[in-house]
């Protein structure tokens, strides 16, 4: 959703303004560009962005998990790092970064076959490993 324009003055470098769709004005000291790698934020300020393919893809899902936790939990794998993330209900987020290739191959499997593969790539003796009674990506 769009929340409002630039203000009249181009330049965000003395004291940059929005302006509402209802014609409320604000203006601050500074402005923050977090807006993304096509900020308009840097754009206007002329700073350059320059991406850059690493070659990896991030499988996140959502899983129930084999007891409660409270600590993020990571392995580096040879493809890639998987993070298990905690989430409340019990439940977990799986941030797993690995080739296109694979991410294919992992998206491609069901809910079961994907914890299973998951649960091998976390299990390390004593972390948190998703169930196998569900998965949603």
């Amino acid at each position: 959703k769009k929340w409002g324009e630039a203000g009249d003055d181009d330049d965000l470098c003395d004291r940059p303004s929005v302006v509402f769709e209802d014609g409320r004005v604000l203006s601050a000291p500074l402005l923050v560009g977090a807006d993304g790698s096509e900020s308009i934020v840097a754009k206007s300020a002329g700073i350059r962005y320059e991406g850059r393919a690493y070659g990896q893809r991030a499988v996140t899902c959502t899983v129930d998990v084999s007891r409660p936790f409270a600590t993020a939990f990571q392995r580096f794998l040879p493809t890639g790092p998987i993070a298990l993330l905690p989430v409340r209900g019990g439940r977990g987020n799986i941030v797993w970064s690995t080739t296109p290739e694979h991410a294919r191959r992992l998206e491609s499997l069901g809910a079961r076959d994907f914890a299973a593969e998951a649960t091998e790539a976390l299990t390390v003796e004593g972390g948190p490993v998703p169930s196998s009674s569900s998965s949603s990506r």
